[in-house]
């Protein structure tokens, strides 16, 4: 099953073995010390490795990586852009509460996934009203975007 995809980087594949080695016997030794200090080499390993087991994090075969630590509102533009869906919000749906609390789990899980992937600690994360609050401004803003858009076409004819 492992090599049933054959990684494009094959290379990074094979030298990442030597992480998840390190991982175990950090995690085995209980030594915090080398995990705080290899911790992004560790995610890296582990997300690679369960990306060619065929595993991906709620529809997301490979988290986006950031050059410096984004804030929550660059992770959501992220997710957006992965997984549309998750902003979509149909109000006509027949079960709302289940709909949107599903939706609005995802979205949670996946922003947190990112942020502590990209140098978030757990206790930085902001709370989950702070996100969905976050998600709906985005809307909001595009939908501004959009009827603006939308006048400017009109006029322009």
């Amino acid at each position: 099953m492992f090599y049933h995809n054959i990684p494009e980087k094959f290379g990074v594949l094979t030298r990442s073995r030597e992480d998840l080695l390190n991982l175990r016997n950090t995690v085995a030794h209980y030594n915090f010390k080398d995990f705080e200090l290899n911790k992004k080499r560790y995610k890296d390993a582990i997300n690679l490795f369960e990306y060619h087991l065929g595993h991906d994090i709620a529809g997301i075969k490979e988290l986006p990586k950031f050059d410096t630590k984004p804030s929550i509102k660059s992770i959501l533009i992220e997710i957006e852009k992965l997984r549309p869906d998750l902003f979509k919000i149909d109000t006509k749906k027949d079960d709302e509460i289940e709909y949107f609390y599903n939706k609005h789990r995802l979205l949670l899980d996946l922003c947190d996934e990112i942020a502590i992937y990209n140098g978030y600690e757990t206790k930085e994360l902001p709370s989950p009203w702070t996100i969905i609050r976050q998600m709906y401004a985005i809307n909001k803003d595009k939908k501004k975007f959009n009827f603006g858009f939308l006048q400017l076409k009109l006029f322009n004819k």
